[in-house]
């Protein structure tokens, strides 16, 4: 199984999070039509462990959260349904039984989008980074 669709079935199967954006959760981009609040996902970073001789079977990703809302006050809300379900996770996750072996909170970083014209509005965002370590496939040759 791949992380993003145990990050999705895990997320989205939580309610403190489905509450407040339902099932408005996308990897690595929302269609236009998306209702805020929202959420996109992607990798940022991947770092494959070895040993001597081959594969450890060990992955550690950085994983990048952004969430989109009409107020600042939402997306505190929703950044801190995330760190309740995320930080500090550890064990199966997903429909397919990830073994995960640590999620860690790293970093945070609020902003603010502003209108581009005179019909809109802007957009709190909120920049989530997780570390997330899992087990992965090994390679045979």
């Amino acid at each position: 199984m791949s992380l993003k669709k145990a990050l999705y079935t895990y997320l989205t199967a939580q309610v403190g999070i489905t509450n407040l954006i339902s099932t408005r959760l996308y990897p690595s981009v929302a269609p236009e039509s998306a209702a805020k609040p929202y959420v996109i996902f992607s990798d940022v970073t991947s770092d494959h462990k070895h040993h001597l001789t081959a594969a450890a079977g060990i992955v550690i990703k950085r994983v990048q959260f952004t969430i989109y809302a009409t107020s600042a006050l939402i997306a505190d809300a929703i950044k801190e349904a995330f760190r309740a379900e995320l930080d500090g996770f550890r064990g199966v996750m997903g429909t397919d039984s990830l073994d995960v072996r640590h999620v860690m909170l790293s970093n945070e970083i609020d902003g603010f989008n502003n209108p581009i014209d005179g019909d809109q509005t802007g957009i709190h965002t909120t920049i989530l980074e997780y570390e997330i370590c899992h087990r992965e496939s090994i390679p045979t040759f």
